[in-house]
């Protein structure tokens, strides 16, 4: 992987424009960049992460706030492969700063407003069906290469087979029955 503190020659948020793309990390390089700073896509957090940051509170109240809309980004940054994805990434300072910046009756209201649904027990359904296997072409495009059968338990959005792995029930690649 290339010494990215030489290739700076932009401000930390990409400046508008591109650095090119990074193909080992499967990444922007300013996505690259980002990851070194401590901004990252939510799902890559750590309570750890957070931490480091400042953050005196859970990583669980962290994400609830960024799905609430208090906790928000402008910046995005190209990830996943040969698919190019807009990815939002999230700076945990910014957080913190705006966390610091409430009073404490504030910060007791977004706690009270970002509290976790009681989880309601989910049943196990009998299913069946067929999902369809990947591959990839000789340039590296992926293909479906044949579809495997099975028999499985539903469990919320999930479906579990009996090898162990799972697969989820509204995928698009996916067909199955309550049997």
């Amino acid at each position: 992987m290339a010494n990215y503190d030489l290739l700076r020659g932009y401000d930390d948020f990409g400046g508008g424009r591109g650095n090119g793309y990074d193909y080992d990390a499967g990444m922007s390089v300013n996505a690259v960049y980002a990851y070194e700073d401590g901004r990252k896509p939510l799902s890559k957090f750590t309570a750890q992460d957070f931490k480091d940051a400042g953050w005196k509170e859970t990583k669980r109240l962290a994400l609830a706030l960024a799905e609430s809309g208090f906790w928000t980004t402008d910046e995005w940054h190209h990830s996943s492969g040969g698919y190019y994805n807009k990815v939002s990434f999230y700076d945990p300072q910014i957080l913190v700063q705006r966390w610091d910046n409430l009073t404490n009756e504030q910060r007791a209201e977004h706690r009270e407003n970002n509290k976790p649904s009681p989880k309601t027990p989910v049943e196990d359904i009998k299913v069946a069906g067929r999902y369809a296997v990947w591959t990839r072409d000789y340039r590296g495009r992926r293909k479906v290469s044949h579809h495997e059968s099975f028999e499985g338990v539903k469990r919320g959005d999930w479906i579990f087979l009996p090898n162990g792995k799972k697969k989820k029930a509204r995928g698009l690649n996916i067909n199955w029955e309550i049997v």
